[in-house]
């Protein structure tokens, strides 16, 4: 892993045309009804920030905390997320870990109709990444 100074996170873009999950119902609702992927086809996130990386780099087993700052756009609208990233150095060339925030559902200008006899959808929900990057070539 790069020391500070060198340190970088790429754009992340979901195509929300091809989410998916365990009930084809509840797919064809989020990615019609809710986020209208039609419209809207991707979600993006670009970093603008990394915040608390260490000075040097960390040995290969260890755990790092930092914070991920950028701009998250999601249904045409773009809102500034801080992501809480837990990063751990497998080898020389490999990191593993997560990075999660949270939003709203509002703050996206999404509304979540719901339909009799469907339980209510909170506004809030928090939104996780599990990632492996290889360090790049130089």
């Amino acid at each position: 892993m790069a020391a500070r100074s060198k340190a970088r996170v790429a754009q992340l873009a979901i195509n929300a045309r091809t989410f998916r999950t365990d009930d084809s119902f509840r797919d064809d609702s989020i990615r019609g009804h809710i986020l209208e992927a039609e419209t809207y086809e991707f979600i993006t996130f670009t970093p603008t920030e990394l915040r608390g990386l260490p000075e040097t780099s960390p040995a290969v087993g260890e755990t790092i905390q930092f914070e991920i700052v950028g701009d998250l756009s999601v249904h045409g609208m773009t809102q500034t997320k801080v992501f809480e990233a837990e990063v751990t150095l497998v080898d020389e060339n490999t990191l593993a870990g997560t990075a999660t925030t949270e939003a709203t559902y509002t703050e996206f200008n999404i509304t979540i109709r719901t339909p009799p006899l469907v339980s209510e959808v909170k506004d809030a929900l928090t939104l996780s990444i599990e990632f492996v990057a290889t360090r790049a070539e130089e």
